[in-house]
């Protein structure tokens, strides 16, 4: 299935908004780490960014942001309390329980520089956000494991058979990255991203993923985690697209919700989608997650 070109050249609204947070969505989809190891302060000494600075972002703003490990700074635009918890902890949003509403919608423009002047290992970047939410928002949390709804990735055919959208592919991305150098993403006529995955409020476009890929980028649209069962190895290309529910959020961490889906007619929802076009499935089951709950947080003064 071939998507339009509004699509391939992120021209659309949600799309901008994702193209601003797609490098924190690739750090976060990659960072696999033990939360609760990680909460322990016993494991390491405490980190701080050397100098920070914590705004309220300006009324209008839209669309979020957070840098990652730039070489010089921490930075951050428009972005929520959830977000950064997000990202401190290296969890999804339904990963992340309590706290107040403008937890959610609030944004917030941070300005962080680092001790030396030169930015650390990604662990040690999270660890210093974690410091600057404990120190100037006052945030105090614990995790805990709870039983949740979680879904499994299966054939949605008993030949297992995949859909249209769903290829076998044998790029080399080592060698394509190394030639690229640099150089912006490429999209396929397919609309298929060259060895990166892409996600929108309603779109999932991948280049040579895996299946455990999809999996992750699948848990951060529908809410719930979602582990693949496929058994299928080796990589793909996937484009999906469907019409988003009303309501739903345009990105994890924020209340802001999508505009409402195009007539009945013409709606596919994402369970629908993964069927139609990737011959899978998601089956609903339920198993321990591993939560971060906040228990207490203040709004920063501004500086």
């Amino acid at each position: 299935m071939s998507l339009p070109a509004t699509h391939r050249f992120l021209v659309t609204r949600e799309v901008q908004m994702v193209r601003l947070f797609v490098a924190y969505a690739m750090w976060c989809m990659a960072f696999v780490s033990d939360v609760s190891a990680q909460t322990s302060s016993a494991l390491a000494p405490a980190q701080a960014f050397d100098v920070a600075s914590v705004k309220p972002s300006p009324p209008d703003a839209s669309g979020s942001m957070i840098s990652g490990p730039m070489p010089s700074r921490f930075t951050t635009q428009n972005a929520t309390l959830k977000q950064l918890v997000m990202y401190a902890y290296g969890v999804r949003d339904y990963q992340v329980l309590g706290g107040p509403a403008w937890a959610s919608s609030d944004g917030f423009d941070i300005a962080a520089t680092y001790p030396g002047g030169k930015a650390p290992d990604p662990m040690s970047v999270s660890l210093m956000v974690r410091t600057l939410l404990q120190e100037r928002f006052k945030l105090r949390t614990h995790t805990e494991t709870r039983d949740q709804p979680t879904y499994e990735l299966v054939f949605s055919r008993q030949d297992g058979r995949l859909g249209p959208s769903l290829r076998r592919s044998d790029t080399n991305c080592e060698a394509e990255m190394a030639a690229r150098k640099g150089a912006p993403v490429a999209f396929s006529p397919g609309g298929v991203p060259t060895c990166m995955m892409i996600t929108t409020p309603r779109t999932i476009q991948g280049g040579t993923r895996t299946l455990p890929m999809l999996a992750a980028a699948l848990s951060g649209r529908v809410g719930r985690p979602v582990t693949d069962r496929t058994g299928l190895t080796g990589n793909f290309d996937i484009v999906m697209e469907w019409t988003p529910d009303a309501g739903a959020p345009v990105m994890p961490g924020r209340s802001e919700s999508v505009p409402a889906p195009a007539p009945a007619a013409d709606a596919v929802s994402i369970f629908t989608a993964l069927q139609e076009q990737l011959g899978l499935r998601l089956a609903s089951t339920r198993s321990p997650v591993e939560v971060v709950v906040i228990d207490a947080v203040e709004r920063p003064s501004a500086d």
